[in-house]
């Protein structure tokens, strides 16, 4: 969770990320939205573990989702991989 909070914080922005103001959108469980807060607010002060990355992909995304969907990453460079998901930034 800490990886994509600060892919989020390099990114600056929610728009495009899959699940934020869709329909399909989930409620996380009290436990786990308490643990995302705290990543959150530790990537404000701590370490940059993505490397200016503000993209990411599970390797569940890469195995089943769209080639269309996961393109993108042709055109970025792979900065971290961290806990079975790639986090790429612009070349």
């Amino acid at each position: 969770m800490y990886a994509i909070a600060c892919a989020l914080r390099n990114r600056d922005s929610l728009k495009g990320v899959y699940g934020v103001n869709s329909k399909n959108s989930i409620n996380p469980s009290p436990i786990i939205l308490q643990r995302a807060e705290r990543a959150w607010e530790n990537s404000k002060e701590g370490v940059d573990v993505v490397n200016g990355a503000t993209h990411w992909l599970s390797d569940y995304d890469l195995k089943h989702c769209k080639k269309s969907l996961t393109a993108f990453r042709f055109k970025m460079k792979e900065t971290a991989y961290i806990g079975q998901t790639h986090f790429y930034k612009g070349k």
